[in-house]
């Protein structure tokens, strides 16, 4: 949509109304000011054909001046909703935000509490200004406690959610430092506690803190396969029985050679029908074996076919 704006009722400047009207040869200048309306986003542009003269600088000047004028209200008209607003603070920025302010605004209070304590105090006894810092300093460290709990959610919130494994893994982390700071904690008290320790007081602590790190390591051991498991994709019924029957085929060469130790053992110097005994049994819980496993890998090739 145009609209001619420069028209001969428009000027309200004699002189311009006589130059352009007898201007023989002229330039033709547009002057686009393109406007968003905010209903239907339809641009809207004013077009101002204007004619000037060769010559004339007071032509030009009083067309400077309209132009400017025209461009003026253009602007002053545009819609509320055509001004770029400002954009919403992300959550984890808008925390922190809140956390800085709420940091001055305490520094401005202890500063106040001091300025009004030496204003009531004004010659102050070294037992009172002890228990004046004391007091602020108390204050401050259990404001920056806070503080930082306050920044570690605010941090959190610009993360991704850990996946379950993640997650798993970074808590058996956390146990492990912990039952750490636990030993480190107890071999202190220890120390405190038996200045001059016996040998016989140092062996039991230290046997005592093995087996509780030797059963700590099993627990994480499991738990670590635990979390493991939890980013693996299910295995498929086959898939699930071979990894069984694996399982199982290695379990029985583990009892197999347990029971070979447990022999040598048990007999040191064992006779010729003593070993061909032995070797005999296990031969045969081997064939026995083998034949099991064979059905059962069979059985589990099958659960792919339809």
């Amino acid at each position: 949509m145009t609209h001619h704006l420069l028209n001969g009722p428009l000027i309200a400047d004699p002189e311009l109304q006589n130059a352009l009207g007898s201007a023989r040869r002229f330039d033709a200048i547009y002057v686009r000011v393109t406007l968003r309306e905010s209903a239907d986003d339809t641009p809207l542009v004013w077009s101002l054909p204007t004619a000037i003269t060769k010559g004339g600088n007071r032509v030009r000047r009083n067309l400077i001046l309209l132009v400017g004028t025209l461009a003026l209200a253009a602007g002053l008209a545009l819609p509320a909703s055509a001004i770029s607003a400002k954009k919403p603070l992300s959550a984890k920025a808008a925390c922190l935000k809140s956390a800085a302010q709420s940091e001055h605004a305490f520094h401005q209070q202890q500063a106040a509490e001091r300025k009004a304590f030496k204003q009531q105090n004004p010659k102050l006894k070294v037992a009172d200004k002890k228990a004046f810092d004391q007091q602020q300093h108390a204050a401050r460290t259990a404001f920056e406690q806070q503080q930082k709990a306050a920044r570690a959610a605010c941090e959190a919130l610009g993360k991704k959610p850990l996946s379950p494994k993640a997650a798993c893994l970074k808590s058996l982390a956390q146990s492990e430092h912990a039952f750490h700071q636990q030993q480190a904690a107890e071999r202190k008290a220890f120390k405190q506690q038996n200045p001059k320790p016996t040998a016989a007081q140092k062996k039991a602590f230290h046997e005592q803190q093995h087996a509780a790190l030797k059963a700590f390591k099993q627990s994480q051991k499991s738990a670590r396969k635990a979390c493991k498991a939890l980013g693996k994709k299910p295995l498929s019924p086959r898939a699930a029985c071979l990894q069984s029957a694996a399982q199982s085929e290695q379990a029985f060469h583990q009892q197999q050679a347990a029971e070979r130790k447990t022999f040598k053992q048990q007999n040191p110097k064992p006779t010729a029908a003593q070993k061909k005994a032995f070797h005999e049994q296990q031969h045969a819980a081997q064939m026995a074996f083998e034949q099991s496993q064979k059905a059962a890998r069979k059985a589990c090739k099958a659960l792919s076919k339809k």
